[in-house]
């Protein structure tokens, strides 16, 4: 991955400067989460890992795909909420309808 990040080559100087100031930010942050995470944890995310997390969190693109993934989430689960008021409804109009028990009586003549 280059680790200029997603079209660093290409931005105004400042541009550039002030991504690769926020880089520094996040690795930062990230690196401070890290640190309280158990030892085993600790050793699988390198320096490396890290930067490029950063990376992509400067991008953007993780944002809009979670942004996506949330709006998916809500309408699924709008629908499945309408499914279960449907089935909740047929339910109850089903119950009054079904069969009531006969009672056996005696007659007397």
């Amino acid at each position: 991955m280059d680790r200029c990040g997603p079209g660093l080559g290409y931005e105004e100087p400042a541009e550039r400067a002030r991504q690769q100031e926020r880089h520094y930010q996040l690795l930062s942050e990230l690196q401070a989460l890290v640190k309280g995470l158990p030892s085993p944890c600790q050793q699988r995310l390198s320096y490396t890992i890290l930067s490029d997390l950063a990376l992509a969190l400067i991008d953007g693109t993780v944002f809009e795909i979670v942004q996506g993934l949330l709006e998916i989430q809500h309408l699924t689960e709008k629908n499945l909420y309408n499914q279960r008021l449907k089935l909740q409804s047929e339910h109850r109009g089903e119950a009054p309808a079904a069969p009531k028990p006969m009672l056996l009586c005696s007659l007397k003549n």
